[in-house]
């Protein structure tokens, strides 16, 4: 059915217990914008492009004396707000982020991705484990300060016991009425500079 960017829980006796397939995919990277059209639609069939998943997933996670649920984001998928914001709404205890930065090299992308993932983790309240294949892999605190830190181009394994959050933050709760609240108060706005400058332009008459 066609090639996803995919996440996989494998048990410890092999068995493929959850999958993720990646929604939020990078224009241009992961698919050709506009790719039913005509000329476009040879480009993309050439250059291939992955198929989008059915939208965030949470993944049951087994530990020693617990089961966890865990909200997963793919690369850039955590620059989302409404991403991470949605798995907790539908029951992430904690939030995964497993991201490929090698390419950006030695620059500051890494440290921006990695700070991005903080705001995740503050706007959620939930612990965020990121794993970068490169780095920066961290630990991140349900405030957004790092616990622990693998740094860049480092080999090395960190040791995570998040604690697993079922509260839901104010910011969380009411982001999309936040966008309608932005949207009403803009338009009003901009009525009152238009009338500003009706009544202006009359004075000067």
């Amino acid at each position: 059915n066609g090639i996803y960017n995919t996440s996989l829980l494998v048990t410890q006796t092999g068995t493929l217990a959850a999958r993720y397939d990646k929604y939020h995919l990078v224009p241009y990277g992961e698919y050709i914008p506009f790719s039913n059209f005509g000329v476009i639609r040879k480009l993309a069939r050439a250059a291939g492009e992955f198929q989008r998943g059915t939208g965030p997933k949470i993944v049951t996670i087994p530990l020693t004396n617990r089961t966890i649920a865990a909200g997963l984001a793919i690369c850039y998928e955590v620059a989302f707000a409404e991403h991470t914001i949605d798995s907790v709404l539908e029951g992430a205890e904690v939030l995964i982020s497993q991201t490929n930065d090698a390419w950006f090299g030695n620059s500051s992308g890494p440290y921006q991705h990695l700070n991005i993932a903080r705001f995740r983790a503050a706007e959620t309240g939930r612990h965020l484990l990121r794993a970068a294949n490169t780095g920066v892999s961290a630990w991140i605190q349900p405030d957004g300060t790092l616990q622990k830190i693998l740094p860049l181009n480092e080999r090395g394994l960190i040791i995570a016991n998040p604690v697993a959050k079922s509260n839901t933050t104010l910011y969380a709760a009411t982001h999309k009425k936040q966008h309608a609240a932005l949207l009403f108060f803009s338009i009003l706005v901009a009525i009152a500079i238009r009338f500003m400058k009706v009544d202006s332009e009359l004075l000067l008459c």
